[in-house]
C-alpha cells in the first residue's frame, strides 16, 4: 500500500510566515513570539478588527493554541478566513488544515480545504503544495489523481520540504503519475533523508538493495546533482 506522509499545519507556521509581518503588527508579533501573550493580544486584537492581515492570522494562532485567549478553532478559523481572503499564505494554509481536519468549524470541509490550500500552492507556499499533493494522491476532498499529486510533490520538494521530497519518491518507486523510476526514487529519498527526513533514509535502502552497481552509482550522482541544484 502506498504510504503518504500526512501533516496538521497548525503550530509552527507563525516561525514559517513571520517574515511578512506587517509594520504595525511586529511589536504585537514580537510579544507573541516572546510568550508574552496577554500583550500581543492587547497589540493585535485591534489592528485585527481594522482588517490588518498579519495580526488576524497570529490571533488565529492564539485561538487555535489557547495562547493568551481560550481555545477556539472556530474563532481561529474566523480569523486565518479574514486573513486568507487578503492573500495571507500561512492562514491559507492553516484554515485548509482546519476545513480538512474537522477541527471546529462545522464539521469536515475538505473540498474547500482543498480550495483554500490551491490558493497558497498558487503562491508558491511549499507546505500547501504538499498538503494538496496528498489530498490528490489519496482522493480526499478532490478527485483522485496521481498526476496532480506527483506535480505538486515536484514543485514542494523543490524547494526542499522533506516531507515532499519523501512523497515523490515513492510516486517514482510506484510508478504513480509516470513510469516507475528506481534511480530518481533513490535520489529523492535521499534528498529526504539529507533534509532530516527518517524515512527517507528506510526508503533509500530499500531502492538501493534492487538497483545494480551501474544504476546506483547514476542514483548516487543524481541526488548529488539535487542537492546542488536545491541547495
Amino acid at each position: 500500500m502506498t504510504r503518504f506522509v500526512q501533516i496538521l499545519a497548525l503550530p509552527v507556521l507563525l516561525i514559517a510566515y513571520k517574515a511578512g509581518a506587517s509594520e504595525a503588527s511586529q511589536p504585537g508579533e514580537d510579544a507573541y513570539a516572546a510568550g508574552d501573550y496577554s500583550r500581543a493580544h492587547e497589540l493585535l486584537a485591534s489592528l485585527a478588527d481594522k482588517g490588518d492581515a498579519d495580526a488576524q492570522y497570529v490571533l488565529g494562532l492564539m485561538y487555535a493554541s489557547g495562547h493568551g485567549v481560550e481555545q477556539s478553532y472556530y474563532n481561529a478559523g474566523r480569523m486565518y478566513r479574514h486573513a486568507g481572503e487578503q492573500g495571507h499564505v500561512g492562514a491559507q494554509v492553516n484554515l485548509g488544515s482546519l476545513l480538512e481536519n474537522c477541527r471546529g468549524i462545522g464539521g469536515c470541509k475538505r473540498e474547500e480545504a482543498a480550495a483554500w490550500y490551491r490558493r497558497a500552492a498558487d503562491q508558491g507556499d511549499a507546505i500547501a503544495q504538499y498538503n494538496l499533493g496528498v489530498m490528490y494522491g489519496t482522493g480526499r476532498g478532490v478527485a483522485k489523481n496521481e498526476w496532480n499529486a506527483k506535480t505538486l510533490f515536484r514543485r514542494s520538494a523543490e524547494q526542499g520540504y522533506a516531507p515532499a521530497q519523501y512523497n515523490l519518491a515513492v510516486t517514482y518507486e510506484r510508478g504513480m503519475g509516470g513510469p516507475m523510476d528506481r534511480i530518481a526514487a533513490y535520489a529523492w529519498y535521499d534528498q529526504a533523508s539529507r533534509g532530516g527526513y527518517e524515512e527517507g533514509n528506510n526508503g533509500r535502502e530499500k531502492i538501493m538493495a534492487n538497483l545494480s552497481a551501474e544504476d546506483l552509482a547514476k542514483a548516487q550522482n543524481l541526488s548529488s546533482l539535487l542537492s546542488k541544484s536545491y541547495d
